[in-house]
């Protein structure tokens, strides 16, 4: 069987590489407007022709038309999400129920508050029946010092399990307790309870009521636990005898002052002396 030698490419002849740079160059200097030769047709070279996406301009051969030039700006379009429509729906017809409650002879009680609808704020609800109960939120036990000296005055147990206090200073387990035993026809029985170890000279003063007397001395608590005043015995007259006085406890009369608003708390003065130092503090009687 003959054989044929294997037909090499001639030197002259352009590679396949070179014919497609050569069309593509063609066709870039039509659309730029320097065409070496204007009477010949344009074409779209075989490598731009493979291309799918090609805009048509291309496939014609031919320059596009220059984009008409706008005066006005366009209008932008806005695109909302299918979250936001219903964010938009629900506030409409938010407005429509509010309406009615923004009539004068609305009462206040159907419209939450600021604060009731900061306690939801996913829901923001504006109509009170739309609230709902909220849970108690997880509290800490925090130590209190004092502003002026910075001692501690009150320490709870760290401990989940206890409810007891590592150090607890409170105002009442200094200051004598003023608070009212009972009614009577005359007036009323006030009792002075002394809380501390050592005894205390008290002295009240009032400008709306009289005491029975004004200057009381009490001992000493024997035990921190033992604040409770005996009953005044039958028949004991406080206004005759002053004050009666047992332990740690006193019992006076007091009644209101000539004058004195009839359903307004008294203010009383309370000054308690220990050794050489000297407290008051003001309470509220209501008699």
């Amino acid at each position: 069987m003959p054989t044929h030698p294997a037909s090499l490419p001639s030197a002259s002849e352009p590679s396949a590489e070179q014919r497609a740079f050569d069309d593509l160059a063609r066709h870039v200097a039509y659309h730029v407007g320097t065409r070496p030769d204007p009477a010949e047709p344009a074409r779209v070279p075989r490598v731009l022709a493979d291309l799918p996406a090609l805009p048509a301009r291309y496939w014609q051969g031919r320059r596009a038309p220059p984009a008409p030039v706008r005066d006005e700006l366009p209008v932008p379009t806005v695109h909302t999400t299918r979250a936001q429509s219903k964010q938009v729906t629900r506030e409409a017809r938010r407005v429509e129920r509010l309406t009615p409650c923004t009539a004068p002879d609305t009462p206040a009680l159907a419209v939450s508050t600021l604060a009731q609808r900061y306690r939801m704020p996913l829901e923001q609800p504006y109509e009170a029946h739309a609230l709902r109960p909220q849970r108690v939120r997880l509290r800490a036990k925090l130590a209190k010092r004092c502003a002026t000296c910075t001692h501690l005055l009150v320490r709870p147990e760290l401990r989940t399990s206890s409810s007891q206090y590592k150090l607890r200073r409170l105002a009442r387990a200094y200051v004598p307790a003023l608070h009212l035993a009972r009614r009577t026809d005359d007036g009323v029985h006030v009792t002075l309870t002394n809380p501390l170890m050592d005894a205390v000279r008290v002295e009240l003063a009032s400008p709306h009521a009289t005491f029975s007397t004004t200057h009381v001395s009490l001992a000493g608590a024997a035990d921190a636990w033992d604040v409770t005043a005996p009953p005044v015995p039958p028949g004991t007259d406080v206004w005759a005898c002053g004050a009666h006085v047992h332990e740690h406890t006193a019992t006076l009369g007091a009644r209101r002052a000539a004058g004195a608003p009839a359903d307004a708390p008294v203010a009383v003065r309370v000054q308690w002396t220990v050794g050489v130092r000297t407290h008051a503090f003001w309470a509220m009687l209501p008699m």
